[in-house]
């Protein structure tokens, strides 16, 4: 005679002896004899029958949820000084979601000013000359990831004046 303790209709512990005689009372509420041959991982069905764990799976196939595209967090950093004619706009990116860095196709994709500067790398620092009038300058990012492309992340830069 062979006795499984079951939890939430699985299998997680065989026992061949009663398990009256070995357990306390309040926890024999999830023993049950079953059948030769029932180990770990067997599953009981609603009809009280036990499956193995394959032909449970067989039986109910689970559907894998599409993990959807990936999100972007973009993090900008503005350095100036006097001597350089350009302010350096520092930009990373962090992909949030389901992607595979080992993967060449899961990249970010930028673009800073409509155009004027576009990259594919996940640090990129962006040359842009000096200007006498303080200005915003538009950088969008979107990445590529196990469930497709994100939608373009958009963060405003505001670029100071220089003297």
């Amino acid at each position: 005679m062979t006795w499984a303790k079951v939890i939430e209709g699985e299998v997680v512990q065989t026992f061949h002896e009663d398990p009256a005689k070995h357990w306390h009372p309040d926890a024999l509420v999830h023993w049950e004899d079953v059948p030769e041959g029932v180990t770990i991982g067997w599953k009981k069905k609603d009809d009280g029958t036990f499956v193995s764990a394959e032909d449970w799976q067989a039986e109910n196939p689970q559907t894998i949820p599409d993990p959807g595209p990936p999100g972007v967090v973009i993090r900008t950093g503005v350095t100036t000084d006097d001597v350089n004619p350009n302010v350096d706009l520092e930009l990373s990116c962090e992909i949030i979601g389901d992607w595979d860095e080992e993967d060449p196709t899961h990249i970010p994709t930028w673009d800073v000013d409509d155009g004027a500067h576009t990259s594919n790398e996940f640090e990129w620092t962006v040359s842009i000359p000096k200007n006498t009038s303080a200005r915003e300058i538009t950088v969008t990012c979107s990445a590529v990831g196990t469930g497709g492309t994100s939608e373009v992340f958009t963060e405003t830069v505001f670029i100071p004046a220089s003297v």
